[in-house]
C-alpha cells in the first residue's frame, strides 16, 4: 500500500505509479548474466531512480509469460485494474524488457484506448516470435517508447518495424549502436538516462489538459506533441 508507514512519500506527492513487468521463470537467473531480461543491478538501478523523481515501482512478476496466451495478458489486466481502481488519481505507466516487452507491446494493442496506462517503454522487445506481438499495432492508444541496441544478439537490427514508427507519432523509437540485449553490456543503460524524462514529458503533458479540462485523462489518454520528445528521440 502506498503512504501507509510513517516516513513514506505522501500519497499527494507521488509523480505516478509503473508497473515493472518481469516473467517469473527468469527470478532465478537474475543474479548471472542472463540474456532474457534486465539484470537485477538495472532492476535496482530503474527501482532506485523512480523513487528519487518521485514515482512508485511495482514490480509484477509475470509467471509463465506465454504472447499466444489470453491467461497471460488477462492476468496483467488484472494488475492495471487493480491499481487504477485503487488509486484513480495516479498517473500509471509500464516499463518491460525482452519477453516481457513483447507482452507489454500486444496488451497495449489489444487494449487500445481502454488499456488504463499513461505511457510505456519497452527495451529490447523480441519482434519475431510465434505470435506476433504487433498484430493490433494500429489501436495503440499511448505514448510508447521502444529501446533497440544495433548490437542485440537476441533481437537483430534486421527484425525492428522501423517503418512503424514513422507512421505513428506517439511511437518513438530510441536506437543505441552497443548495449547487448536490454542495454546489460553498458556500464549506465541508456533506460536509465532516458526514463525519467520521457514519464515526466508525458504525465506533464496529460496533467496540463487535465487542468485546462478540467478532466481525467484516463483512460483517453491525450498525445504530446514531438517537441516534448526531442530530447529523448535524439538520444542515438
Amino acid at each position: 500500500q502506498l503512504n501507509k508507514r510513517p516516513g513514506t512519500t505522501r500519497l499527494h506527492s507521488i509523480s505516478g505509479i509503473v508497473i515493472i513487468i518481469i516473467d517469473e521463470d527468469d527470478i532465478n537467473t537474475m543474479m548471472t548474466a542472463t540474456m532474457s531480461m534486465l539484470s537485477e543491478q538495472q532492476l535496482h538501478s530503474v527501482c532506485r531512480s523512480l523513487v528519487d523523481h518521485g514515482y512508485v515501482p511495482v514490480i509484477y512478476r509475470q509467471q509463465a509469460l506465454s504472447l499466444s496466451s489470453t491467461a497471460t495478458r488477462s492476468q496483467l489486466r488484472k494488475v492495471v485494474q487493480y491499481l487504477s481502481s485503487r488509486y484513480p488519481q495516479m498517473p500509471l505507466a509500464m516499463v518491460a524488457s525482452s519477453l516481457s516487452a513483447s507482452l507489454l507491446v500486444s496488451y497495449l494493442g489489444e487494449f487500445g484506448s481502454s488499456t488504463l496506462v499513461h505511457a510505456a517503454i519497452a527495451v529490447s522487445p523480441i519482434w519475431k516470435s510465434h505470435v506476433n506481438p504487433l498484430a493490433d499495432a494500429d489501436d495503440i492508444a499511448i505514448p510508447l517508447l521502444v529501446v533497440h541496441y544495433d548490437d542485440d544478439p537476441v533481437v537483430p537490427s534486421s527484425t525492428v518495424p522501423r517503418d512503424l514508427f514513422t507512421l505513428y507519432p506517439h511511437l518513438l523509437l530510441v536506437t543505441c549502436p552497443i548495449g547487448g540485449h536490454c542495454g546489460q553490456i553498458q556500464s549506465t543503460p541508456l533506460i536509465d538516462l532516458i526514463l525519467i524524462d520521457f514519464l515526466s514529458a508525458v504525465i506533464r503533458f496529460n496533467n496540463h489538459h487535465q487542468r485546462q479540462n478540467n478532466l481525467i485523462t484516463r483512460p483517453s489518454v491525450r498525445m504530446p506533441p514531438n517537441k516534448l520528445y526531442s530530447r529523448i528521440s535524439t538520444a542515438t
